[in-house]
């Protein structure tokens, strides 16, 4: 078996209980007051705070297994579906598929960036998770854009042409 096929254990077993843990955050916080990226902020930093109290484990985990914590991605999808399900989405299309896909990468930068994070109470940490989160919600904007731009260049190739 080599380092690629099962995620590090220690990481898949503390990110269960951070998920149990983020549920209890989101259950005791009024959600409905919140805007939907700020609950995937506090989602996200619950976890990894829930992580800190395993930081040693999970630092000797990333020097033994290098490539392998980097390269697995499956605890941290899972976080992510667990997040999204707890803030009551309920895609089950395409949505479903790019927002865990999304957070996922939100998630995993932001971990990666914590277990080097030297700051005073993690707070670079929570500056890279917020810059990172604006990030991906700038996508609909540039998407809009683009669409937009690229209607204008292709209308002279929809419109029909005058048959006399």
């Amino acid at each position: 078996m080599n380092s690629f096929s099962q995620p590090c254990p220690s990481l898949t077993n503390v990110f269960k209980q951070a998920n149990d843990h983020v549920t209890e955050v989101l259950k005791n916080t009024p959600l409905s007051d919140l805007k939907v990226r700020e609950k995937i902020a506090l989602g996200v930093r619950a976890h990894i705070q829930f992580c800190a109290a395993y930081e040693d484990a999970l630092q000797e985990q990333r020097q033994q297994h290098p490539l392998s914590f980097r390269a697995n991605f499956a605890p941290f999808f899972k976080a992510a579906d667990h997040l999204w399900w707890s803030i009551g989405d309920k895609s089950t299309d395409f949505n479903y598929y790019s927002k865990r896909t999304l957070l996922t990468h939100v998630h995993h930068s932001s971990f990666n960036f914590w277990l080097s994070d030297k700051s005073e109470g993690n707070e670079a940490t929570w500056e890279h998770l917020d810059k990172a989160i604006n990030r991906i919600l700038k996508i609909p904007v540039i998407k809009s854009k683009l669409k937009q731009r690229l209607s204008f260049f292709c209308r002279p190739f929809s419109q029909k042409r005058d048959e006399s």
